[in-house]
């Protein structure tokens, strides 16, 4: 049985290698301009995040075509993502 592995793109790197940092600078650089950084915002990248990593929860699935089980890791479906596996 396989486990597929969790999403390791670009784009995750880049926002788990500098998310908190920008959370931190935000008030002084960013807030005048563009207001508080909202509570959806942060919690809407802390799921994008946590996105397809199996220790998260997944699925049994059986493909009827090939006869093979396989684990998919849950995804969290927000807009702006595929869906993890």
């Amino acid at each position: 049985m396989e486990v597929t592995d969790p999403p390791t793109g670009r784009s995750e790197k880049i926002v788990e290698s500098r998310f908190e940092e920008l959370e931190g600078i935000w008030p002084e650089c960013f807030e005048q301009k563009y207001g508080y950084l909202r509570r959806e915002v942060v919690r809407a990248i802390y799921a994008f995040l946590d996105c397809g990593i199996p220790e998260n929860g997944v699925a049994r699935v059986f493909c009827d075509g090939c006869g093979r089980d396989y684990f998919v890791a849950f995804s969290c479906r927000r807009r702006g993502q595929g869906i993890a596996g």
